[in-house]
């Protein structure tokens, strides 16, 4: 729908252009990049309308987002699954006329800013992934004006739990020890 869509390139451009961090870091300062003047590593459908909600507004009006969602997958066989979750077909000719879900994928690394000559942002580019994170998940979804849920995973997050995980493991695994050493000692 028009409003998703519209919805999902507010968050683009407010990712892509505010700045998060007390040192004024924005998304632009930690993105993974092949190369310090390439673009930001995104991956998302919103590239068919040039970020611009203008051109994705033309392009609803004209009945012609499907078509050339269709197009990018048959033509240049660049399959939507990427982009999109919860697919919907057309019996008949097998085109895709809905989705449920819109992948926007954005990559961050502390170890590949744009500046990797200056090891000593890692700590500022820390604090602004975990600001991200507070801001375009648990603010985002705390709006209940908002149409959609943003369910964002990190490698960061992914690590967190790892580690929170490895953590509580090893607590109960010197417990089982000290259970078994006790029961051996005991009978």
């Amino acid at each position: 729908r028009e409003e998703y869509l519209a919805e999902a390139l507010q968050i683009h451009k407010n990712l892509t252009t505010d700045t998060f961090s007390p040192s004024g870091l924005g998304y632009n300062d930690i993105c993974d990049r092949v190369s310090p003047e390439l673009p930001c590593d995104v991956s998302n459908i919103l590239m068919i309308f040039g970020y611009d909600t203008s051109t994705m507004r033309t392009m609803a009006d004209a009945g012609i987002i499907y078509s050339t969602l269709n197009d990018l997958e048959t033509v240049q066989n660049l399959p939507m699954s990427i982009y999109l979750g919860g697919i919907e077909r057309d019996a008949d000719t097998d085109l895709i006329v809905g989705a449920k879900i819109l992948r926007l994928v954005y990559a961050m690394s502390a170890s590949n800013t744009t500046h990797p000559e200056r090891p000593e942002i890692l700590k500022e580019v820390n604090e602004l992934e975990d600001t991200l994170q507070d801001k375009f998940y648990w603010d985002f979804n705390a709006d209940s004006s908002r149409l959609a849920n943003i369910r964002m995973i990190t490698t960061k997050s992914v690590d967190d739990e790892i580690g929170r995980l490895i953590k509580v493991d090893s607590v109960l695994f010197v417990a089982s020890i000290f259970a078994t050493v006790f029961i051996l000692c005991c009978t």
